[in-house]
């Protein structure tokens, strides 16, 4: 019911993977990578589409970079975290959440394309974020609303046709910069993991 799961506290990086369709009744939270617990994972370079509950559901400081989080699905009984591309959750002063958001394309959610509830100091940059954004943060510098310009989305492609507004629209820093040298492409096959 639930694509990946983490718990307390540990570093563990989730890089080049397809989560896809995962989400029921049976878990809560729900959908495609549930990441616990104040832990600063790496989730970068993934696609996550088709997942019932949210694509992300990010406690903790996760590092959640260069993917592509593509029409997230509500269940019939709403919750915080249902339909939302991302779900971001802080519990109080001495646990927020401080998720760093950046190089993502957020795409065709049925609720929020970054939802935000409770103790938060996260950030949102270069994004492209084709639903709206609820809770107490709003996306900052570099982010767009754009259609990204799939290939064939129907059919689980999910790179960028030539003239979409993601390429070269991430963040400009050199550290984020795509294989070949160039800025920053937004989405999973984007920056120095996107050759998969």
């Amino acid at each position: 019911y639930c694509g990946i799961i983490f718990g307390g506290g540990d570093s563990a990086e989730v890089i080049h993977c397809i989560v896809r369709e995962n989400g029921g009744d049976k878990c809560t939270p729900q959908g495609g990578i549930i990441n616990f617990c104040d832990s600063r994972r790496k989730i970068v370079n993934n696609l996550i589409y088709n997942n019932t509950g949210c694509g992300i559901y990010a406690e903790g400081a996760p590092l959640i970079a260069n993917n592509i989080i593509a029409c997230s699905k509500s269940k019939i009984e709403h919750s915080d975290s249902d339909g939302d591309g991302i779900c971001c959750t802080g519990w109080r002063s001495s646990f927020p959440n401080a998720a760093t958001i950046v190089n993502n394309i957020i795409y065709g959610s049925d609720r929020y394309g970054i939802y935000f509830r409770g103790e938060n100091s996260a950030t949102v940059t270069y994004c492209n974020v084709t639903d709206s954004v609820a809770g107490e943060i709003s996306c900052g510098v570099g982010c767009i609303n754009s259609d990204p310009l799939f290939v064939d989305p129907t059919n689980g492609n999910f790179h960028l046709q030539s003239g979409s507004p993601c390429i070269d629209a991430g963040d400009p820093d050199p550290k984020y910069n795509d294989i070949d040298g160039t800025i920053n492409d937004m989405g999973a096959y984007g920056g120095s993991f996107g050759d998969w």
